[in-house]
């Protein structure tokens, strides 16, 4: 089993992947668009982001659409392996995208943290459960 980070830990690394996000959007090279997360990870240079994103994982709140719950429901009720783990990867994934963009977006200190906080409450509440996915 994996350890949960402490508050302090979780908090260094959110600071620090919103560095390296601010340091890349500073560059002159934010006016690119990227297709996909993979593309954004492999461009950021020093492959720190890949390493920082991952670390921080566990602790990134889901980005649960209605479509998605939709397809989630019926492959439950289904009993469908396969696609609730295709769904699964997909919730993940959605929740690093836009975990990302809202970083990108937080503009003020209290949008940042508010990240921060919610972040810190996922944290909490495995912490508390000692689940950690």
């Amino acid at each position: 089993m994996e350890t949960i980070l402490t508050e302090e830990d979780l908090t260094h690394a959110l600071c620090d992947l919103k560095r390296v996000l601010e340091e890349f959007a500073s560059s002159a090279q934010k006016n690119i668009t990227f297709l996909n997360l993979e593309s954004l990870l492999h461009h950021v240079d020093g492959g720190v982001l890949p390493v920082l994103l991952e670390r921080i994982a566990p602790y990134i709140p889901l980005a649960i659409t209605a479509p998605k719950l939709e397809q989630l429901m019926v492959a439950a009720a289904d009993n469908d392996e396969d696609a609730l783990h295709m769904l699964e990867d997909a919730f993940v994934y959605d929740s690093k995208i836009r975990f990302i963009n809202a970083v990108f977006m937080a503009q003020t200190d209290m949008a940042w943290e508010e990240i921060v906080e919610a972040c810190r409450a996922v944290r909490a509440y495995k912490s508390k459960s000692r689940i950690l996915v």
